[in-house]
Parts: structure tokens; C-alpha cells; sequence
């Protein structure tokens, strides 16, 4: 709970100082991009989920233009025929063409009779997507999930490596009236 009030600040503080040196209305450029994917953890088994990115300003403006944005991402990997769900906060830098991103999160796994028991394990997020500039073609992404600590009774390596697949929707821009 304290990561969470924590990341809160840090984007209210730096929301309020872009604000106040930006030329023109940050509302403009703040937009929503959800998606849902699905792909292949090494060594455990299939993945899928969604992730909601919220653009928060420009950090360039020109070709290719590239985005200041924050996401959550909540996805489900398959190990020995038990879910783990994963659930992260990230700092992404974003272009049309590629995306890059950074955060922490946690992995929590159900178990024991009627899956009462609940288990938990902090950890940090690493994010790289590629895709070309036709909205036909999917984004190919490799996301790392290290382990705090890197051990894990519940896993036997200390990250998650996945390669996903997702098509974008058109980014909706809340603020503005187009």
C-alpha cells in the first residue's frame, strides 16, 4: 500500500510541475490505449492479460513523436497447473513505432485445500514492444518480472520471462474534442 501512495505522489508532483511549464493545456495530450494480450512464459507456459496505458505528455513532439506514459498490467501465467497473477505498475516511454518501460509489481498465487492459502512476492518489471506503423500488425513484446530477492517457493526460477502479442487500439484522447 505504501508503493501504491508512493507512485500517486510521484505522479501528482510531476503532472503539477509539467503543468506549470507547459506552453499550452496538458489535458490535450493525456489519452487512453487499453489492450489485451497473450503470449508464452519460458519455462512455465502460456500468458494472458490487459493492460491500460494512460499517456500523460509529450516528450518529443516531431517524427516519430514519443509519449511520457504510465500503465497497469494485469496478466495470468500458467505454472504446473496453477495460475500466478501478476499485477504492475510501469513507467513507459512510447512511440508508434516502440515502446519501453520500467516498474514494480507483485505476483500472488492461490494454493492448498480449496485454494484458501494465498502467497505473495514483490517484484520489478522490465517492458520492450516492437511493431511497424500499419494497425495491422501486432506488437511483439518481451517483458521481464524479476523477483525480489529472486527466490520464490512457488517458482522455481527467480523471474518470468514472456514474449506477448497485442494489437492496439487508437489511443482515446478524453480531453480534448476532435
Amino acid at each position: 500500500m505504501r508503493f501504491l501512495k508512493f507512485i500517486c505522489m510521484v505522479l501528482f508532483i510531476s503532472c503539477l510541475g509539467h503543468n506549470l511549464n507547459a506552453q499550452r493545456d496538458i489535458t490535450s495530450n493525456i489519452y487512453i490505449s487499453p489492450f489485451i494480450t497473450i503470449g508464452y512464459t519460458f519455462g512455465s507456459g502460456f500468458n494472458y492479460g490487459f493492460d491500460v496505458t494512460t499517456g500523460v505528455f509529450k516528450l518529443k513532439s516531431d517524427n516519430p513523436e514519443m509519449n511520457a506514459a504510465i500503465s497497469l498490467q494485469y496478466y495470468f501465467v500458467n505454472y504446473k497447473g496453477a495460475h500466478h497473477r501478476m499485477f504492475s505498475f510501469n513507467f513507459i516511454a512510447e512511440s508508434p513505432y516502440y515502446r519501453i518501460g520500467i516498474g514494480a509489481g507483485d505476483v500472488k498465487r492461490t494454493w492448498g485445500f480449496k485454494r484458501i492459502n494465498k502467497s505473495k512476492a514483490f517484484g520489478y518489471t522490465f517492458d520492450f514492444a516492437i511493431s511497424t506503423e500499419s494497425v495491422y500488425t501486432p506488437w511483439l513484446s518481451l517483458k521481464m518480472f524479476a523477483l525480489h530477492g529472486g527466490y520464490w517457493e512457488f517458482y522455481d526460477k527467480p523471474y518470468y520471462i514472456s514474449g506477448l502479442t497485442y494489437f492496439r487500439m487508437e489511443p482515446y484522447y478524453p480531453f480534448t474534442s476532435k
